[in-house]
């Protein structure tokens, strides 16, 4: 945890470098290093083609990364996962989403999700510190991006989280 606190202070104080980023490639490269964390599981991945954003490519991987590594943790329980990752372009940004058929949440407490050490399961059912989505939110907003989720107890969830169109960073 103590690791994941250094990380997230660095976040706000790191000079980001712009430059050209292939989500589609991104999130490939995700989901094979989570490839070890699914031994025995059925999990189906749909990865929709995706636009190329201007980012921090690094921080746009922590992204990506916390996000699906989320989905293949809150699908454990699921004998058949399903995970997708798309997109919606709109006019000023890129919408990004991550879907899956897992654990989902109440949407009561949907404002607690990005805050940090804020978990909405017990440590005991999902482990993990409540810095991840703390982290993704730190980083979206840094790139002028915004991120909320959408989700159901037992139904799964979806997170969105946007990025500025290259043009609109210009």
């Amino acid at each position: 945890m103590v690791e994941e606190l250094l990380e997230f202070s660095r976040l706000g104080q790191t000079k980001m470098h712009f430059t050209t980023v292939i989500m589609s490639q991104l999130a490939q490269q995700v989901q094979v290093e989570l490839q070890p964390e699914l031994s025995g599981r059925s999990v189906y991945w749909q990865i929709e083609p995706l636009p190329e954003v201007e980012g921090d490519p690094v921080l746009v991987w922590l992204v990506l990364q916390n996000l699906l590594s989320n989905a293949v943790k809150y699908t454990r329980d699921c004998v058949e996962a399903t995970i997708v990752i798309g997109s919606i372009e709109e006019e000023q940004e890129v919408i990004f989403f991550v879907k899956d058929n897992g654990a989902g949440f109440d949407m009561r407490y949907q404002e607690r999700l990005f805050r940090m050490f804020q978990r909405l399961h017990p440590q005991e059912q999902f482990a993990g510190t409540g810095v991840g989505l703390a982290t993704v939110r730190r980083i979206v907003h840094r790139h002028g991006g915004r991120i909320w989720a959408e989700g159901s107890i037992n139904q799964g969830e979806t997170f969105y989280f946007s990025l500025p169109k290259s043009e609109a960073l210009s």
